[in-house]
This record gives C-alpha cells, sequence and structure tokens, in this order.
C-alpha cells in the first residue's frame, strides 16, 4: 500500500492509526474466515501432538504475515499474540 495514495506521511498519527484499522480488520477476517474453517475441520478427526504443533505453527505463521512480521526479526510468538489479540 502506498502512503502517499491516502496523502499521509508515515510519521502522521493519522497514518498509524489507519494501520491499526487495517491490522484489525485483517486479524478479524482470518479469525473469521480461516480459523472456523481450520477449526471445524479438525473437529473430524483425531488430533495428536504433531498435528497441533502444525496447527499452531500455521495460525503463527498467519499472525506474522498479516501482522508483516518477518522471522529475521526474532520477535516471539508470545509477542505476535499481543500485537494481535486473537
Amino acid at each position: 500500500m502506498d502512503i502517499m495514495c491516502f496523502g499521509l506521511h508515515p510519521y502522521d498519527l493519522r497514518w498509524q492509526a489507519l494501520l491499526l484499522t487495517l491490522l484489525d480488520t485483517k486479524i478479524s477476517v482470518y479469525v473469521a474466515v480461516i480459523l472456523t474453517i481450520l477449526i471445524y475441520g479438525c473437529e473430524t478427526q483425531t488430533l495428536y501432538r504433531h498435528n497441533i504443533r502444525k496447527l499452531d505453527q500455521f495460525h503463527m505463521r498467519c499472525l506474522r504475515r498479516i501482522a508483516h512480521i518477518h522471522w529475521k526479526d526474532k520477535v516471539p510468538n508470545t509477542k505476535v499474540l499481543e500485537r494481535s489479540v486473537t
């Protein structure tokens, strides 16, 4: 998304508020659509530890992608969950 398309400077507080609103919207859609389908699909089978670990990895990967957190940033999962508040 180009910053200048909204006519806002990157350090402007309105721009930061807009980014937070977009992040909240993206996370809401993710929870409403993706997690709902994922949980519904998991009800039909027995989940083992390795399945649960894979689901947790998928969940964290999606949240990191939505929040634009790269693996090089070395942000722990607890901080990602705090930012997303899911």
